[in-house]
């Protein structure tokens, strides 16, 4: 399918992508027409109009530049250039306001039908291309009687909407608008809908006169105008009760109006990008202005259980949500309170996207409003898989596929498999299109899919590493081994106890080699500590500290059903690093956590010391904490053991202490590379110390048992 996107260098391009999958809780839609917002496209598709490099950039942005030096200093200078690289060459979707037809329907949508019209919005979802997967709760039905070209200004309509709610606006209220562009002027009309008088303000006299056309009560040119006099006069000197700032602008002269333009406790609405310094600041509390912000289309953007799991807001405690202000822009079109068409200035097929984007990218009048027309016809639109080439490996030759193509695996397991003797990389598969295609060009990959099953069902691919999400590493990595595929998983094994056992009875009937990726336990520190616990008796004594850093509230590997949490996303690597260095059963585990305070500590798993006793008498304790300073390394670990220590710095240093007294420093290696080498022995039946299906369970079941102490905790 055809999809546009905006490349950090080159501009507006369009591709030919893999069609994404239908999830449950959305739907497949066919866009007929979809609408180029000019300001926050050009914003999130990072369309900076600059001939500046990025050398120049990054010399100039302090901040980046600081980054940029810490990840030297962490990972190196190649993988800091390679960073670099990639992001020069990003592609980003671009498009956030969508209509069309419903092609397919998810399991857990039940008032949506194949060929129903629907208006679809959300950046990331309601893209500029042919085919788009929108959940459900960012898309609302049409009426027969309303075209797709209108229904797609509903989601930009929706900001304007849902900025008019916040002005609060009564019938026959004054209401001044500063800024008349596609904002501006929809939140004219629907202000005029809900029975304001308006005044606009604005610096293009083509938006002016549109403006007057479209139901403002007066509108003037800023150039020739003076708006508070205007305002006066228009208000008969009470002042505006409200005005909306719609201006897309780092200048603060537009908020400075604002407040000019008041009347005693009126209140300003901020709908967009504007400065906000207040020069009048004697007009500001003098006169007690409101100042409010307009966020988005409604309660509920940006909220994952909303967007992306359908759980919506019950109408009594929250009337109107993104979907609500939705559907409600919908009926004001269909019933011709609000009228878009003469905001179309330009419409183009999307093969013409190139053409649309030159008509606002580097020009100071720009168009207000500019759809793009997609073909009906659906040949090839719905294509998952390409195949770029048919390379035959050598006699011998594993075959192998990644699926889950996000930054992990880009950064290590595609090039590890690039690299690899006698293995061939056969396919990517990931949810974003683009990425994927540029994987498969860039190392040559034979082909490339959004869709799993297709590697699954080829006979010709030996071995799969799983690297998607954490709540389908069970169920892709079932289904891969019942397909006969060996498996390398990526941590988590499971997100339950029962997932994990049933998966690993799945393993147990199977006639396949797997195991979960674990890697600390390869890294060379690793393994020379274990050769040297080999040479002693007794028991030993580990700590592990994890200065884990904040982690964002909302992130999805907090989100209990998507990303389970740090103890079963991360901590399982120490878990397992203890059991191989010890190598005997455990006897006993001790927890003690921070609660949830809602300041700094949202999450039970993520400030706690884990204490592991084992049948030997060694003992393992892990320090995690999400409390630490950000310039104190990651992980730090001490093996102590019959006088002797070792302690391993970050897996960048290691030193011994006692009989054996010397130091190790390399480029950081968590043993990533060493993990693949192991498992491809393993394949070809060579001695391998690849991880076994018990250990793989062993510490799976400790995260579950470290969570299930957790929950019992009492805090006195």
């Amino acid at each position: 399918m055809k999809q546009v996107f905006f490349h950090a260098t080159i501009g507006p391009i369009i591709e030919d992508v893999p069609a994404p999958v239908c999830l449950d809780y959305g739907v497949l839609v066919q866009v007929q027409y979809s609408l180029i917002s000019s300001g926050t496209e050009t914003r999130a598709g990072g369309m900076v109009e600059t001939n500046e490099g990025t050398a120049a950039q990054i010399a100039k942005n302090v901040g980046l530049a600081t980054k940029v030096a810490k990840k030297v200093v962490n990972d190196g200078v190649k993988k800091t250039i390679d960073v670099i690289n990639m992001v020069r060459n990003r592609m980003e979707p671009v498009g956030y306001s969508a209509a069309g037809a419903v092609i397919e329907v998810g399991k857990f949508v039940q008032d949506i039908s194949v060929g129903d019209r629907v208006v679809c919005g959300g950046m990331g979802f309601a893209n500029h291309a042919e085919i788009i997967y929108t959940p459900r709760n960012l898309l609302c039905k049409l009426p027969d009687t309303l075209s797709s070209r209108e229904a797609c200004f509903t989601t930009v309509a929706s900001v304007a909407l849902q900025g008019v709610r916040q002005t609060r606006v009564m019938f026959g209220e004054n209401v001044a608008v500063i800024g008349l562009g596609l904002i501006g002027l929809l939140a004219v009309q629907i202000l005029k809908a809900a029975g304001a008088r308006v005044i606009g303000f604005d610096l293009v006299q083509k938006r002016v006169d549109l403006a007057k056309a479209l139901g403002a009560d007066q509108a003037f040119n800023l150039a020739d105008a003076d708006p508070v006099a205007e305002t006066q006069h228009f208000t008969e000197h009470i002042g505006a009760d409200c005005v909306m700032l719609t201006a897309q602008t780092s200048s603060t002269d537009p908020i400075n109006i604002a407040v000019e333009l008041a009347r005693v406790r009126g209140r300003v609405v901020v709908v967009g990008s504007s400065g906000l310094h207040i020069d009048q600041v004697n007009s500001f509390f003098g006169k007690e202005v409101e100042i409010i912000a307009s966020h988005a289309y409604g309660p509920g953007r940006y909220d994952v259980q909303y967007e992306q799991k359908g759980v919506d807001y019950p109408v009594g405690y929250v009337r109107w949500t993104l979907n609500r202000n939705m559907q409600e822009f919908v009926r004001l079109i269909d019933e011709k309170k609000v009228d878009v068409n003469p905001l179309i200035d330009h419409e183009y097929p999307v093969e013409k996207v190139a053409d649309a984007y030159a008509n606002f990218l580097g020009k100071q009048e720009r168009p207000i409003g500019i759809v793009l027309k997609y073909s009906e016809v659906m040949e090839n639109k719905l294509k998952r898989t390409y195949q770029v080439t048919a390379v035959k490996g050598k006699k011998g030759t594993l075959n192998g596929a990644i699926i889950g193509c996000g930054q992990w695996s880009l950064m290590h397991h595609v090039p590890n498999l690039i690299a690899a003797k006698d293995v061939h990389l056969k396919a990517v598969m990931g949810q974003t299109g683009i990425k994927i295609k540029q994987t498969a060009a860039k190392y040559k990959i034979d082909c490339y899919t959004t869709d799993y099953g297709d590697i699954l069902r080829d006979p010709a691919i030996d071995f799969v590493i799983i690297a998607s999400r954490n709540n389908v590493h069970y169920k892709i990595a079932k289904e891969a081994i019942k397909a006969g595929k060996h498996v390398l998983l990526e941590k988590p094994m499971a997100m339950t106890r029962e997932e994990m056992e049933d998966l690993a009875e799945t393993v147990e009937k199977g006639n396949v080699h797997f195991g979960v990726g674990f890697n600390r336990r390869y890294s060379p520190f690793a393994r020379k500590i274990k050769d040297e616990l080999r040479k002693e008796d007794g028991p030993v004594m580990i700590f592990y500290r994890v200065n884990g850093g904040p982690h964002a509230k909302g992130h999805w590997s907090q989100d209990p059903v998507e990303g389970g949490g740090l103890i079963i996303g991360e901590c399982c690597h120490y878990f397992d690093f203890f059991n191989y260095m010890v190598g005997k059963d455990i006897a006993d585990v001790k927890v003690t956590s921070i609660p949830i305070d809602g300041k700094a500590v949202f999450s039970n798993h993520d400030n706690f010391v884990v204490t592991i006793k084992y049948k030997d008498n060694s003992a393992a304790s892990v320090f995690y904490s999400s409390l630490g300073a950000s310039d104190l390394e990651k992980e730090y670990v001490e093996v102590h053991y019959n006088h002797n220590v070792s302690v391993i710095s970050d897996y960048k240093k290691l030193q011994f202490f006692g009989k054996r007294q010397d130091k190790l420093v390399i480029e950081q290696d968590k043993g990533m590379k060493s993990e693949l080498e192991e498992f491809i022995k393993l394949l070809r039946g060579e001695k391998s110390e690849f991880i076994s299906l018990e250990d793989s369970v062993k510490a799976t079941n400790l995260c579950f048992d470290v969570i299930d102490l957790i929950q019992q905790e009492k805090h006195y």
